[in-house]
């Protein structure tokens, strides 16, 4: 799963324009599907906003501040193998907190178009 940009005529996230990239996070992946009222089609690019990015973080941060809301919200599918709240689960979440907080302080998300794709 990727947030990134898309080069103008184009219709996929170049890997020079990726600004997010999540692998075994189906957790995140369904956030966005279920908070965003993104579709979940495979390789379909889905407009998000810094907002939703903003969004995101406070939940994964309220997630790590108290594990036990993580069955609420950020709630596992089963997607990606057996899933459990485990160490990997909250590594990922963790990850997703450093990254976001990271392009906030480095990019002006306001100004640029962002776009959400995952891909199976």
């Amino acid at each position: 799963m990727y947030v990134g940009t898309v080069n103008e005529g184009e219709t996929y996230i170049r890997s020079t324009n990726t600004l997010f990239y999540w692998s075994g996070a189906d957790h995140i992946h369904d956030w966005f599907i279920n908070q965003k009222k993104i579709g979940a089609e495979n390789n379909k690019l889905y407009q998000v906003t810094k907002k939703d990015l903003e969004d995101l973080l406070e939940v994964c941060k309220k997630v790590m501040t108290d594990h036990s809301l993580a069955s609420t919200l950020l709630p596992l599918s089963g997607y990606i193998g057996s899933p459990s709240y485990n160490e990997s689960y909250f590594d990922r979440i963790d990850l997703t907190i450093e990254a976001i907080e990271y392009r906030f302080e480095h990019r002006d998300l306001e100004k640029e178009q962002l776009y959400y794709k995952a891909n199976w």
